[in-house]
């Protein structure tokens, strides 16, 4: 019986110690990353949990260290939930609006310094005409041939078929990731093919603090912005000037369409 009292407290000294070896090392090599994000540090949440959540959850200072913890997750979910990189859904559904809208067809779409592009998000569209026509549910597929585009169907009154329109243009998406800029401005060359002064237009995604001089007193290319929508990006704040009202203004990801300068 002895033996067993002191097992107890030997199990829970290794623990600890394998705990805070856990956090130790593992900082020490998350460190040493050149690409860094706060969502890395989730696996730390067991081992801390395991050293510190009777420290927090008794003491004089109890109440206190439970308003804390909910603050700190409440403003976390905000920020994470619905202000950090928030553009990028908004911009893939607004795609095909875009598109339709401007009667023209871009080579490419780009993004770049945002996270992963859901392009399944564009795989089903419903397309919903007004006044007395009824539109086929409308399938597009990301990255997708021709072929696999279906033609939407217009019905007239009585019924009939009076016009097929393609509704749904293929839109191929490249994701750039966080590329260096001059890898950018390459694959720009690559689709536009500027040499041969062609006419080709392109759509780039992305923070405007992102893109350098491509845009702004850029020779090679010239740039509209057709869309924008608020997000934070911790990757590219914004440079402040000392204006608030500029500072927050471009805190935003913008769709810019992307033509030869020349």
């Amino acid at each position: 019986m002895q033996s067993n009292n002191f097992k107890i407290p030997l199990i829970a000294g290794e623990i600890d110690m394998l705990c805070r070896r856990i956090v130790i090392f593992g900082l020490i090599i998350l460190s040493c990353a050149p690409h860094q994000e706060p969502r890395f540090l989730l696996p730390f949440i067991v081992p801390l949990t395991l050293l510190h959540a009777c420290d927090v959850l008794r003491g004089d200072w109890k109440k206190t260290n439970i308003f804390l913890w909910v603050i700190i997750n409440v403003l976390s979910l905000v920020f994470f939930g619905g202000m950090h990189q928030a553009g990028i859904v908004p911009s893939v559904l607004s795609l095909p609006n875009i598109i339709q809208d401007s009667y023209e067809t871009p080579s490419s779409v780009f993004y770049y310094h945002t996270y992963m592009v859901p392009t399944f998000l564009l795989r089903e569209i419903q397309n919903d005409l007004k006044g007395s026509t009824k539109a086929s549910e409308v399938s597009c597929l990301a990255n997708s041939d021709k072929q696999n585009c279906i033609i939407d169907t217009m019905f007239s009154e009585d019924n009939q078929v009076s016009s097929f329109t393609n509704v749904c243009n293929d839109i191929n998406i490249i994701d750039m990731h966080g590329t260096d800029i001059s890898m950018l401005k390459a694959r720009f060359n690559d689709v536009l093919d500027c040499q041969n002064n062609s006419n080709l237009l392109l759509y780039l995604i992305s923070p405007p603090e992102a893109i350098g001089d491509i845009c702004v007193g850029s020779k090679e290319f010239i740039c509209d912005e057709l869309w924008h929508s608020f997000q934070i990006s911790t990757e590219d704040i914004p440079f402040w000037s000392g204006d608030a009202r500029l500072f927050l203004s471009l805190m935003k990801v913008v769709l810019f369409r992307v033509q030869c300068a020349s």
